[in-house]
């Protein structure tokens, strides 16, 4: 039996602003482990940031959401917003 977990971070903002991090974060998104799925979208103004995978991966996602996290509130503060 697999289990998933799905996590999201939902962002408000500028929409040029997090369209910009939408694309700076893009090449993070390589190379994940077997099993996991990050996924990036605009939507009513949030760039939303799901991550997915096994059961078994949840230090993993939880890593990855942390330096994830990190990255959109220096790529922000970077181009000016703060979260």
């Amino acid at each position: 039996m697999c289990i998933r977990v799905s996590v999201e971070i939902k962002l408000k903002g500028d929409k040029d602003k997090l369209r910009s991090l939408m694309v700076a974060m893009e090449p993070d998104n390589v190379n994940l482990p077997e099993g996991m799925t990050i996924e990036m979208n605009m939507e009513s103004g949030q760039l939303i940031i799901a991550c997915e995978g096994n059961i078994e991966r949840i230090p993993s996602i939880l890593n990855t959401l942390d330096e994830m996290i990190s990255l959109a509130k220096s790529s922000l503060n970077t181009i000016g917003d703060k979260m």
